[in-house]
């Protein structure tokens, strides 16, 4: 699972890579700059994740699903990309469903 704050350059990416599919272009210095706020955890076998010590704001956040399909005796992975746009607040606990 990967949280993103809400940026101009963030929508962008968000927008272009995680909604549309396509690439959001060669990296720039703001791209770097804005990677130093990106934050990220694994989730338990139940898709449950936290993140702690979030400041107020809105985030983006994104999680790569993937599993097992049986095909002709193998099994080919597949999966995709699940998302929100959640808000936090001081001093509250934010709950939210991560979905295409």
């Amino acid at each position: 699972m990967y949280l993103n704050p809400v940026t101009s350059l963030s929508t962008e990416w968000f927008t272009k890579s995680v909604i549309q599919g396509s690439s959001v272009g060669r990296t720039d210095l703001r791209q770097i700059k804005s990677n130093a706020y990106e934050r990220h955890t694994v989730g338990d076998g139940e898709g449950r994740f936290e993140f702690t010590g979030l400041p107020q704001d809105d985030y983006y956040l994104t999680c790569k699903i993937t599993w097992g399909v049986p095909n002709e005796g193998l099994v080919q992975m597949t999966g995709g990309v699940a998302y929100a746009k959640v808000t936090v607040r001081n001093g509250q606990t934010t709950k939210a469903i991560v979905t295409r």
